[in-house]
């Protein structure tokens, strides 16, 4: 059966007449050829209608898990500096910090928890924490994190955590001795050439914005202006999110008013003299938290990544194009080769993209969801692409209405980049994402 582009087209045209989203850019490969590249509906709605058009640039979401901190990750991995059955004590001093071991079975799986279960999300931290609330760097991120207890024993259960991945890019930070985002830049989007990927870290925003330096201006140091161009990119050329934060909001005084104060904790200072960090978010941290105000447009979207990371995180933060989004895919897809040279090795491809826990509730490669296979515990749970993923296809989603996917079985690439969180998140974009996938891999 010859592969019917218009099935896809009516599922993107669906989701806009649906509401599912505003605006979308689609690029589809078939065999390594692309097959389908356009834009569709708009940018930006409020406060001005803006079209979408195919170069816009995309707040990822939690695309940056597996296209800065996964990649950063395994290159380091394979340089000799990491290893990823590695004991997270080992890079984290306070993991094992006396003021949380209650006990020996509780000291033991914490000791236990290594590199390999924060990317496959088995570690055992919870999902998420709202930490922006008392917070305002990566130390006391990395002191809260190291504090908390575990809510099951590592390798038992799948909960996928934003923490683990803030964790993740500490280590990397701990290990190059440079701030996240340069140690993604370099290690990742330098090499790959993806010259409309980068973070956008708010002190960098602003200085650009108020003139403070520019390119080869000698203000800033080599590697800060290595960023600068993409950090001076216009607010028209992106995608606009959410107007205000009310959904975050509304997540806080939800995490807060069910928090019981008994599980309150305070975290040692993470070295360098810094104080302890109590963690007892009251409704009045979310009352007095400079929410925003206006349409979010060129800066972060997530709350932990905004107030408390300042715009560079392990779990969110990236911005990237779908051009750019798809030639990051397409050397998974080319098992780590770029043209002539490996940018990953073939052996850690494949290690890496194969399901690491088909006997758990959800599959899982390293940092990718894997596509469940029919029988197991994860299949009724099913995955982000749908039914139509086949054994083998791997990918992810991002809040904001973002995702890739490739399934090797069809030797099909998608992504799929919306802004779905535009003016307010919208329901309905799980089940659409299952419908594009399904057409998409031509089943």
């Amino acid at each position: 059966m010859a592969y019917d582009l218009n099935r896809v087209i009516q599922v993107i045209e669906d989701g806009l007449s649906e509401g599912i989203f505003p605006g979308i850019v689609i690029l589809i490969k078939r065999r390594g050829r692309v097959v389908l590249y356009e834009a569709f509906g708009y940018a930006e709605q409020v406060p001005k209608e803006r079209s979408m058009e195919k170069t816009m640039i995309f707040d990822l979401a939690s695309l940056t898990k597996v296209m800065a901190t996964l990649p950063a990750v395994l290159r380091t991995v394979e340089q000799g500096k990491l290893g990823l059955e590695d004991r997270v004590s080992r890079y984290v001093p306070g993991w094992l910090s006396k003021n949380q071991a209650t006990g020996d079975k509780v000291h033991a799986q914490k000791a236990a928890v290594t590199i390999h279960h924060l990317l496959i999300h088995t570690s055992g931290l919870p999902a998420w924490r709202p930490y922006y609330l008392v917070a305002r760097s990566g130390e006391a991120y990395e002191a809260l994190i190291a504090a908390e207890p575990l809510a099951h024993a590592p390798g038992a259960r799948v909960v996928y955590s934003d923490l683990g991945f803030i964790l993740l890019g500490r280590i990397l930070e701990r290990i190059w001795d440079r701030p996240l985002d340069e140690v993604a830049r370099l290690l990742v989007f330098d090499p790959l050439n993806l010259k409309d990927t980068g973070y956008r870290r708010l002190s960098l925003l602003r200085a650009c914005a108020a003139g403070d330096f520019q390119v080869g201006d000698g203000e800033a140091g080599d590697d800060e202006a290595g960023a600068v161009p993409f950090l001076q990119r216009p607010r028209s050329q992106f995608v606009a999110t959410e107007r205000m934060n009310g959904y975050e909001r509304q997540a806080a005084e939800s995490f807060v008013a069910q928090f019981p104060q008994e599980s309150s904790m305070t975290a040692q200072g993470a070295g360098g003299g810094q104080s302890d960090i109590r963690f007892c978010p009251t409704l009045d941290d979310v009352a007095l938290l400079p929410w925003r105000t206006g349409t979010i447009c060129g800066e972060v979207h997530d709350g932990n990544a905004y107030y408390g990371l300042h715009g560079v995180s392990g779990h969110a933060g990236l911005f990237s194009t779908a051009q750019d989004v798809a030639a990051y895919l397409s050397m998974w897809r080319d098992r780590g080769r770029v043209g002539r040279r490996n940018f990953l090795s073939e052996s850690i491809v494949r290690y890496a993209t194969q399901n690491h826990t088909a006997h758990l509730n959800s599959a899982r490669a390293l940092g990718f969801e894997a596509a469940p296979t029919q029988g197991t515990p994860a299949w009724e749970g099913g995955c982000s692409a749908g039914t139509a993923a086949s054994s083998g296809a791997f990918g992810h989603t991002g809040f904001t209405g973002t995702s890739m996917w490739y399934d090797p079985y069809t030797d099909t690439e998608v992504v799929a980049l919306t802004n779905r969180v535009h003016p307010y998140p919208r329901e309905g974009i799980v089940p659409w994402r299952r419908k594009l996938h399904a057409a998409a891999f031509g089943k």
